[in-house]
């Protein structure tokens, strides 16, 4: 998922994708670490439909572009994936 959703964000990455990583985590889907170009993912998000991994994918990306979670954050989430908040009641 992560592929197909880079190319929107590679201009911003510097062409250099960021590493990813997947590990045990039970509070989170996903996080994301500007400074270190990184992005982690629980490993639970493979078992959830395809439309809420890549919610997760965009939501962790989109810190690339704002590090907190301010209306611009999520005006960015939007840009990308209008139908955003139906993505994300398939995660609670």
């Amino acid at each position: 998922v992560s592929r197909r959703v880079y190319p929107a964000f590679a201009g911003v990455l510097g062409g250099q994708p960021p590493e990813l990583r997947v590990r045990d985590m039970t509070s989170r889907w996903g996080v994301c670490a500007p400074a270190k170009r990184q992005i982690t993912f629980a490993l639970a998000l493979y078992d959830m439909p395809p439309e809420a991994q890549l919610y997760v994918v965009v939501h962790e990306f989109c810190h690339f572009l704002v590090p907190n979670h301010s209306p611009a954050f999520w005006a960015a989430v939007e840009a990308v994936l209008p139908d955003y908040r139906q993505r994300q009641q398939l995660l609670r």
